[in-house]
């Protein structure tokens, strides 16, 4: 399978302070988002990316994930993936390695347009033809800190592994399939 993708600088944004919490993909309005209990900090940073992204839906997910990353590992699970949904059921989330195919379970998977920023860099993206392997068939990107990308949804993304320990914040907005056009890098 070859996946074609690309991404966006959306600007800088200050992700709020750590504190060791995580949330699994809460649904939310993206014009006038609310968060979740506990993760009212994060308000500011999502109104302004969302904006800077000006998807074309009235429904986004969030995922925050605060975590001390241990040396030799990564935030997220190794090698190339992309957001999906499982088009037959409502929330039904799979983050799933592209070169296994669009299906899971035998039910086709939507892809879903991405924002991530994190507070140290280490969010790795695959613009362009993607044949399997990160780096295969172009060069990776790692993208900066405090910076909010957003990712069509064919773009292959991944995690760096960290060589130290690093108390590291993730965010990720995700849209539903369509909602935002992202040219190639």
């Amino acid at each position: 399978m070859i996946l074609q993708g690309g991404y966006q600088d959306l600007g800088d944004a200050v992700m709020p302070e750590w504190k060791g919490r995580q949330s699994c993909l809460f649904r939310f309005d993206p014009v006038a988002p609310v968060m979740e209990a506990g993760f009212e900090d994060y308000v500011d940073v999502v109104s302004n990316l969302v904006h800077a992204a000006n998807p074309e839906t009235r429904e986004a997910y969030m995922a925050v994930d605060e975590r001390m990353v241990e040396p030799l590992t990564g935030q997220c699970c190794a090698g190339g993936q992309a957001a999906g949904r499982d088009s037959g059921r409502e929330q039904v989330w799979h983050q799933y390695e592209p070169g296994r195919g669009y299906y899971f379970d035998g039910t086709m998977l939507e892809r879903m347009a991405v924002i991530v920023i994190a507070n140290v860099s280490g969010c790795i993206v695959c613009p362009g033809a993607f044949h399997g392997e990160a780096g295969e068939d172009g060069e990776a990107h790692v993208l900066a800190a405090n910076r909010g990308y957003l990712l069509s949804p064919e773009c292959v993304r991944g995690s760096k592994v960290f060589l130290d320990r690093s108390v590291r914040s993730f965010l990720r907005i995700t849209f539903e399939t369509g909602t935002a056009v992202v040219s190639s890098q």
